[in-house]
């Protein structure tokens, strides 16, 4: 049993405990489960990916340079990964959602998108994104 708040998230917007970024279409989700795990998980098949194993109560948040974050009930950072592009906040973005923001496509593809240095529009992939990004496979 899980929340879905959108298929998009605006940075500094937390995911806390069963609340997922999902797709229009329900099949793709990502967010933390109840046991403080980030995850992503294709819902049709099962399968998904696994990349902080956190505590009941964790949280995560898409900072405003980029970075991914988990948090625990203290708001202690337990967890972080650096984006290797550059951005900056920017409120304009879209009309809902400051830039950076993370937007979870129809087709299972969670896309960062923001603003580089050079003041263009960028969407990436987010796993191309995080150096040193390392996850687990989850299987049904």
């Amino acid at each position: 049993n899980f929340v879905c708040v959108s298929d998009r998230l605006s940075n500094g917007t937390p995911l806390y405990t069963n609340t997922f970024v999902c797709s229009r279409n329900g099949q793709y989700i990502f967010g933390m489960n109840d046991s403080g795990e980030l995850i992503y998980r294709d819902n049709d098949s099962g399968m998904g990916e696994l990349f902080y194993e956190g505590q009941p109560g964790d949280y995560f948040v898409l900072e405003q340079d980029g970075r991914f974050v988990a948090k625990d009930f203290k708001n202690e950072i337990k967890w972080f990964l650096v984006n290797k592009y550059r951005m900056a906040y920017d409120r304009n973005c879209l009309e809902k959602y400051a830039c950076p923001y993370l937007h979870l496509h129809k087709d299972g593809v969670l896309v960062l998108n923001f603003i580089d240095e050079d003041g263009y529009w960028q969407e990436k992939n987010f796993k191309h994104t995080l150096p040193g990004l390392v996850y687990d496979s989850i299987m049904p």
